[in-house]
């Protein structure tokens, strides 16, 4: 993990040094900006492989063509462009329908909401980077019970981590927005905090993601995940239609991320007995519950303030904090987790 994390460093500060380069160069910025991040990305491509080749003997390329096995392969990463194709549809269909009806400015309040939602979200698929291995290797020793216990662990611990994070952010997210860019366009803080929802929801789902993935069973996930992802662009073309101002259209595209999580979940049931019900109830359900509780107090909180600014944000986060560290620890960990939580905070201290 310790290579994620080099290569976390390393994107981050090529990031940087695009985003400098830009400012000095005298030829066209926007050519410029997109000949450096794909530069910057095929040496990350390439440092990945020249690690793998030292570090593991497997990583070796020769020459070989087995049938079976490129038919399965063919039959996997076929199934998941079609998916990958639709979730990509689904986000530029939705820009391209709020750029008709709204125009350039609204549709850049909502690119800036994505851009902003990263800060909290970047955090949560990194833990969920460790996570993938394990499950997969699960399913292919056949202990779907393991497997499915991962699964929940890292759906509820994801969603925990992105609570504990988004909350302060989500209350106070008009002074981090007039820190961040000098001014408060207009739709931005609606919009952030639509796109935390959603984030939460896409948090919640990730871990049946890659069990299904364990599987290879690709082909009607990707029909039907894809289909009620696509299926959002004509209601939002129907909303609009009829009236509804664009905080709904962009608040209804939270619902497909909400319903392909129990339609995986039906698909895992069927292809390896996955207990969908238990991750309903353990992961959605109750994560549900007890992010309204994280998220009640320090809300309270910040309606009986007076402080404004950086003080108010920093009360609203000790708050938020205090408060989503003893709602997850005596609600939202079972006993066991607690104990182990407990014993490895000992162990920490010990040393």
């Amino acid at each position: 993990m310790s290579v994620y994390a080099y290569m976390s460093i390393y994107d981050a500060l090529t990031k940087l040094l695009g985003a400098y380069l830009i400012q000095i160069t005298t030829f066209d910025r926007v050519i410029s900006y997109s000949v450096l991040i794909t530069v910057f990305t095929i040496t990350s491509i390439l440092i990945y492989n020249i690690y793998c080749r030292k570090k593991f003997d497997e990583c070796s390329f020769t020459f070989g063509f087995d049938k079976s096995i490129f038919k399965d392969m063919l039959s996997f990463s076929g199934w998941n462009t079609i998916g990958c194709l639709a979730a990509t549809g689904q986000s530029i269909g939705v820009n391209l329908v709020i750029n008709f009806f709204c125009g350039t400015v609204v549709n850049g309040a909502r690119g800036i909401a994505y851009q902003a939602s990263s800060w909290v979200t970047r955090f949560v698929d990194n833990f969920q980077v460790a996570l993938n291995p394990q499950i997969v290797k699960y399913y292919a020793a056949g202990d779907i019970k393991s497997m499915a216990n991962l699964a929940i662990n890292g759906a509820q611990f994801s969603s925990y981590l992105l609570l504990f994070l988004g909350i302060p952010l989500f209350i106070d997210i008009e002074w981090v927005i007039g820190l961040w860019l000098g001014e408060r366009p207009e739709y931005v803080p609606i919009f952030l905090r639509i796109v935390l929802i959603e984030s939460l929801f896409k948090a919640i789902g990730n871990p049946t993601v890659t069990s299904m993935h364990a599987t290879g069973q690709m082909k009607w996930l990707n029909i039907t995940v894809g289909s009620i992802l696509l299926l959002i662009l004509p209601i939002s073309i129907i909303l609009f239609k009829v009236g509804c101002p664009v905080e709904v259209v962009v608040a209804a595209n939270v619902i497909p991320w909400i319903v392909v999580i129990p339609v995986r979940l039906l698909l895992l049931n069927h292809y390896c007995e996955f207990p969908a019900w238990k991750f309903i109830q353990t992961a959605m359900l109750k994560t549900v519950f007890l992010a309204l509780i994280m998220f009640a107090v320090p809300f309270a909180l910040s309606k009986s303030l007076s402080s404004t600014g950086l003080i108010h944000f920093i009360e609203i986060g000790a708050c938020s904090a205090i408060t989503s560290a003893v709602v997850i620890c005596f609600l939202g960990l079972s006993k066991s987790q607690r104990k182990d939580l407990v014993e490895k905070v000992k162990k920490s201290l010990s040393k």
